[in-house]
Order: structure tokens, then C-alpha cells, then sequence
């Protein structure tokens, strides 16, 4: 009888350090998405926020492109070359896209061709890298006014674009080939009843590969190892509860160029 009664409180002990392993990582399993993450900024606000970054990133702008040449590839295309003003502008992130928007639209007005073809490729490689996405359109518009329309046209499409893939039948996987753009819609998704397990796997990759692994995952060129599911909830939630700001400037910066009313 002994023997029975020890027995039993070993498997009472073990269903109940199981219930709690299992709790433990469930809790890990939900994205802690607040208010404040789903914010959108008043237009004034976003202008504020991103004065500083644009000044500092129109002066390292005008220092890359007077100071540094472009570096040539097989193509003949231009590639990003590297120096202490490109990094100081690949460090704001997404904050530097308003600054090359408006590099774009006065310093590549003027009629020689050439030139402006190259600097607006560099320009459009350092948007690539800013926001981790691939090659957007080919080939890149080499006139200004084109240049921008092509790209506000692209940034308006992306809340309707991702809630389209989440909501139909395309694989969520594909989210990652817009890079940060699409994670405050991702957001909004989950918010209007998405299941984070569906989009977990693009969010945690957004958050954690570099643009170069996310265009070759795309292209099937690589294979990542797999992540437990607990351990993608907590890196993204990790992010997520950094990030607020840079969650409400991504929303601002994507619908800055839109003809919504």
C-alpha cells in the first residue's frame, strides 16, 4: 500500500510540475500588444519627433554623396560604400526615410541624368536597408518625381496589402518582404482578431535577420533552423516593449505620402 501511495504522489508531483511547465511557456505565447503600440501620431507630433533625425540625416546625406564616391559593381550599378556618414544613417533606422524622401525630392531635381540615376539608386538602397525589404521594384525610377510616386504608392498599399495576406489565403510568411513597414499593421491585424501564432514566425524574423537573410529566405536560397514558438514570443515581445515610438513613427512614415483624406 505504501509503494501504491508513493507512486501515486510521484505522478501527482510530476502532472503538476508538467501543469506548470506548461503554463510557464504558454505564458510566453501572447503578444503584448497595448494602446499605445496602436497608436497613430498626429501629423505635427511626427513632425516634431522626426525634425532632429531629418536635420542630422540631410547633413550626413550631403556629406555621402559630396565626400564619398559610389563604389561600382559588375551590373554598372552603384553600392552603398562604406564610411562614418552612412553608418551614422543606417543607425536611425527607419527615422532616416523622411530625410531621403527629402534628399529625393530637392537635391534630384536637376537634369543630368546620369547622376541623378546614381544617387538615386543609392538613395533607394539605403531605404532597402533601413527598412530590411528587397528590391522593390526593378528597374529603380531614376527620376525624382517618379521615384517618389512609385515609392508613396508602394507605402499606401502596405496596411491593405498585409491585412490581405494575413486574412486570406497567402502564406504569412510572405509579411517579411516588407520589412518593418508591416509590423504596426501586423499589430492591427492581431488586434481585429488575428491569431499571433499565424504571424508570429514574419514578426520574430522582421525583428531578428538582417535584410540580406529575409531576400535569400524569400528567394529560397536558405533555410533558417527552426525557433521554439515560446522563445519567437519572447524576443518579439522584448522588441514590442521597446518600441513604441519606433512603432508609431513606422505607421507615420507609411502613410505620410498617401492620398487618403
Amino acid at each position: 500500500m505504501n509503494k501504491i501511495i508513493a507512486v501515486l504522489a510521484i505522478v501527482v508531483v510530476c502532472i503538476i510540475c508538467a501543469s506548470i511547465f506548461i503554463v510557464d511557456i504558454s505564458a510566453h505565447e501572447v503578444l503584448v500588444i497595448s494602446d499605445e503600440l496602436l497608436a497613430e501620431l498626429s501629423p505635427a507630433h511626427a513632425d516634431s519627433i522626426l525634425k532632429a533625425y531629418n536635420e542630422q540625416n540631410n547633413i550626413l546625406l550631403t556629406d555621402y554623396f559630396f565626400n564619398h564616391k559610389p563604389m561600382y559593381i559588375l551590373s554598372s550599378l552603384p553600392k552603398l560604400t562604406t564610411c562614418s556618414a552612412l553608418d551614422n544613417i543606417k543607425q536611425s533606422g527607419v527615422c532616416c526615410i523622411p530625410a531621403i524622401e527629402s534628399f529625393i525630392s530637392y537635391y534630384c531635381s536637376g537634369e543630368d541624368y546620369v547622376a541623378n540615376f546614381e544617387t538615386m539608386y543609392v538613395l533607394q538602397l539605403l531605404i532597402d536597408e533601413a527598412v530590411k525589404i528587397n528590391c522593390r521594384y526593378k528597374p529603380y525610377p531614376c527620376d525624382a518625381a517618379v521615384a517618389l510616386q512609385v515609392w508613396n504608392n508602394y507605402k499606401s498599399s502596405i496596411p491593405e496589402t498585409v491585412d490581405k495576406i494575413i486574412f486570406g489565403d497567402e502564406d504569412n510568411i510572405q509579411l517579411i518582404k516588407y520589412g518593418y513597414l508591416a509590423v504596426p499593421y501586423i499589430l492591427d491585424a492581431i488586434d481585429n482578431g488575428a491569431d499571433a501564432h499565424s504571424v508570429i514566425e514574419a514578426l520574430y524574423c522582421i525583428i531578428m535577420y538582417d535584410r540580406q537573410l529575409l531576400g535569400d529566405m524569400l528567394a529560397g536560397k536558405v533555410e533558417v533552423e527552426p525557433v521554439e514558438i515560446h522563445i519567437m514570443f519572447e524576443k518579439v515581445n522584448q522588441w514590442l516593449e521597446n518600441s513604441e515610438d519606433k512603432i508609431q513613427l513606422i505607421r507615420a512614415i507609411v502613410e505620410s505620402g498617401s492620398n487618403k483624406d
